[in-house]
């Protein structure tokens, strides 16, 4: 994993959430994108591979399965990249890649 500093990582952020945090030991957490990639409602897509879907699944629209609470409360954490708005964002790449 690059440093919080890495020059060729300008993105990534000073401070590490999971670094700062103030837990003893290890835990595991979803850090992850809010939504699904997949243009269609979460819900529809369980039913179509798994039949059905459970009855307190309550996912709206495209909604990612996965929840990210727990990196919320713990670590501070919050997804702020949506692919459909980075999907057409123009950024530079690594600074040791060639351009």
């Amino acid at each position: 994993m690059p440093s919080s500093t890495s020059p060729a990582f300008p993105g990534w952020p000073k401070r590490n959430a999971a670094l700062a945090a103030d837990i003893d030991g290890r835990e595991a957490s979803h850090a992850m994108a809010a939504d699904n990639y997949l243009g269609r409602p979460t819900a529809n897509v369980i039913e179509t591979v798994f039949g059905a879907r459970p009855a307190e699944c309550d996912l709206a629209g495209e909604e990612s399965a996965f929840s990210t609470a727990k990196a919320t409360t713990e670590l501070g954490w919050e997804s702020t990249h949506f692919w459909r708005d980075a999907e057409t964002e123009l950024v530079d790449g690594p600074s040791f890649i060639d351009s």
